[in-house]
Parts: C-alpha cells; structure tokens; sequence
C-alpha cells in the first residue's frame, strides 16, 4: 500500500479510478449460512482490500488531485466505515446510474439483452459524476434505453458485467475533459495535461517536437 501511494504521490496521476472486487462483496457471505476458513480468509482480504483503496483515494485527495470509485448500487461495501468517513471528505460527492443507459448488453440464444446494473460511484470530481448519473426510466423490467427488458445480471453476465460499456468509458473522460478545461490545464495542440502549475501560463505549440521541449523547460 505504501509503495503504490507513493508511486501515485511522485506520478501525479489526474485521477485514480478503483473499486472492490466483486468476488469479495459482503453480500456474497451474508447470503450464505455457512461459514467456512476460506470465506473467512476472502472476507478478511476484502476489508484489506477497500482500506488499501481507500488510502490511494485520500493520497489523491491530499494532492489535489481526483479519484472515482465505483461498485454496484445495492453493494453492502458502501456502509464500510472508512467508505462512510471518505464520503464526508469536502467535496467528495456520490451519483447512481443504470448502466443500461450507457449500452451495457448481454448476449442470449443469440439475442442481444440490456443489463440495467444499478451502479453507484463516488468522486471528488463533480463533472465526472454528472455524466455518470443516467438512470433507467423503463417500468416492469422494460428498458428505457433499449427494446426490451432488462437480462438479469446472474452467471457469465454477472462475471463480464465489471467491464464497462464503452460509453461508460466516454462519460468518465468527458467528465475528466470538463473538469481539466476548467482547470486551465488542456490547450490547442497539446497532446498533454498540463500540471497545476503552468496551467496559468500561455502554452501553445505548433506540433509535438516543440510541445515536449516547452514541458521539459517547465
């Protein structure tokens, strides 16, 4: 845990981008009446786990910097006291979505089905998060995004259903985009992020050989 806040402290990643896995989710083990050794060792390693980006999270926050967490909406993790204590950081904000409306879809006897997936995500970035807060509208299991009604998210598409739809990826970084405008740190014609420091100065380049010996005089 050390090791990786100081990689991100010296790194000056914009954004860190995290969740739990979803195998070690408490609902897993409190749906289950028994309890065994090696559910004991995944529970343990899960608690370790949120703690670790929960650390990360703060490192970014301390340098200014943005984080997103992300998990499912009904996700028992969210009541995790460090998760609670994160939440009331200043400017630290929450939004839900259905990511139905974000394209997510599965495939079944060869047709394709909307996954609604309520999902909730938590953020310091609150341009991130309006584009991350599309809910569904359909009634009855119907989609208000797609034809249809929504597949459940149980089996193989409960496994494929941690990686994001495209647009999902998109919102993020339209929010991130958004967010580093009003920064002052992007510029025509640099293929960069310009840090905190210079984004007052009046960068401009004509091509990448000259942007890259700009920065490199910063």
């Amino acid at each position: 845990c050390s090791k990786s806040c100081a990689r991100a402290d010296c790194d000056h990643e914009a954004a860190t981008i995290g969740g739990e896995p979803y195998v070690y989710d408490v609902q897993c083990f409190a749906k289950s009446e028994k309890w065994t050794d090696e559910k004991q060792n995944r529970w343990c390693e899960a608690r370790k786990h949120i703690r670790f980006v929960v650390e990360l999270y703060r490192e970014q926050i301390r340098g200014g910097r943005w984080l997103l967490h992300e998990h499912p909406a009904s996700a028992t993790s969210w009541q995790c006291v460090v998760m609670e204590q994160l939440a009331l950081e200043p400017g630290v904000l929450k939004a839900t979505c259905d990511q139905c409306q974000y394209g997510m879809k599965a495939q079944f006897e060869g047709e394709e089905h909307a996954i609604k997936k309520p999902t909730r995500w938590m953020s310091n970035s609150e341009h991130i998060l309006n584009e991350l807060n599309m809910r569904c509208a359909g009634k009855n299991g119907d989609c208000s995004h797609s034809p249809g009604r929504h597949d459940t998210c149980s089996g193989r598409v409960a496994k494929e259903a941690p990686i994001y739809p495209f647009k999902v990826c998109e919102a993020i970084l339209k929010g991130l985009r958004k967010h580093l405008d009003e920064q002052g740190r992007l510029r025509p014609g640099l293929s960069c992020v310009l840090t905190r420091e210079s984004a007052g100065q009046n960068v401009v380049c004509e091509d990448e050989e000259k942007c890259l010996e700009i920065l490199s005089m910063m």
